[in-house]
């Protein structure tokens, strides 16, 4: 069985108790990497889940890696401050919350 390789973009509180787990679960996802701008909580998501790669940059992170799926956890309501790694990941999946 193929590995799906997945990177996060976006390390908030969705993506600590929903996306991040749920993905976890499969036998053929791995989460090779996550991203955030904010420090503090990129070193949090990394130490709960145990996940050694972390960028604060998506460039850098999509320029080091090869991966199957970008994940972006994201705000909704909220401009992307940086939308480059869509255009740049293979594919792309963006959630959106109910309303």
């Amino acid at each position: 069985m193929a590995l799906v390789r997945v990177a996060i973009y976006g390390c908030g509180q969705f993506a600590n108790r929903t996306h991040i787990p749920n993905l976890m679960k499969f036998d053929d996802v791995e989460i090779v990497a996550i991203c955030d701008s904010n420090a503090k909580q990129l070193k949090s998501t990394a130490e709960a889940f145990n996940i050694s790669q972390t960028y604060q940059d998506g460039h850098e992170l999509l320029d080091n890696y090869i991966i199957s799926t970008m994940f972006f956890s994201i705000c909704h309501d909220k401009p992307s401050t940086d939308s480059a790694p869509l255009s740049k990941s293979s594919m792309s999946l963006i959630p959106t919350p109910g309303p």
